[in-house]
């Protein structure tokens, strides 16, 4: 499992230089009112998708699937390493953007406008993933080329999404049943939140991890 997770990121070294770049971009571009308290957010959330999408396409670039499927490997292996590495994209992802934020607050810059908090890298793991759990059967089903359609919906909606809700959220809605919801969940304790975004997220990845395994099993290659 830990060598399929290493192959992922060594098979992505060029692209660490691009996330280096697209950070750089997010902390700087995204610093008005609505998007400020979300760069880190986007910028991270982006970044560890394009990772995992990259480490999908290298896959089906040099054929690793059929080397892989060649070796006494369960094809269930395969399918677990390639949810977590989606985490380890996440962890990567905070390291760089992170790293470049603490590093422009250390030379007085006026941007960005705050640290990395935990609740930032709780947010981006959250979120990516929903977007894996609903990507990752499509990839095995279809692989990378014909799922591009797909992939290029999941990525307007990690770029768009998060500053889009947040502004929503500032806003408040025309709907009254969600504004109820939306004032018990603001008076609700943050750490029962948490845990239960972190249940409803296992539980959807658990069916995701299922469902992955269960097509890709019956794939011929």
């Amino acid at each position: 499992m830990s060598s399929l997770l290493l192959k992922d990121i060594l098979l992505q070294k060029k692209s660490f230089l691009f996330a280096l770049g697209y950070s750089i971009f997010v902390l700087i571009a995204f610093q008005n009112e609505a998007f400020a308290e979300t760069s880190y957010i986007m910028g991270a959330m982006a970044t560890a998708y394009m990772l995992v999408v990259g480490a999908c396409a290298y896959e089906e670039k040099n054929n690793s699937e059929v080397i892989l499927n060649s070796l006494p490997l369960k094809r269930a292996v395969i399918v677990r390493a390639r949810y977590l590495s989606s985490f380890v994209f996440v962890c990567l992802a905070f390291v760089i953007i992170g790293t470049l934020g603490a590093l422009m607050k250390g030379l007085g810059l006026p941007i960005p406008v705050r640290y990395v908090r935990i609740s930032d890298v709780i947010a981006v793991a959250i979120s990516l993933s929903l977007l894996t759990s609903l990507y990752f059967p499509v990839y095995f089903r279809y692989g990378y080329i014909k799922s591009r359609f797909f992939n290029l919906i999941m990525f307007l909606l990690v770029f768009f999404v998060p500053g889009l809700g947040l502004s929503f959220l500032k806003g408040g809605s025309n709907n009254e049943t969600l504004d109820q919801v939306m004032d018990k969940l603001a008076v609700a304790p943050d750490w029962l939140i948490g845990i239960a975004l972190v249940v409803v997220v296992m539980i959807i990845m658990f069916v995701s991890m299922r469902l992955s395994t269960w097509i890709y099993e019956k794939r011929e290659f």
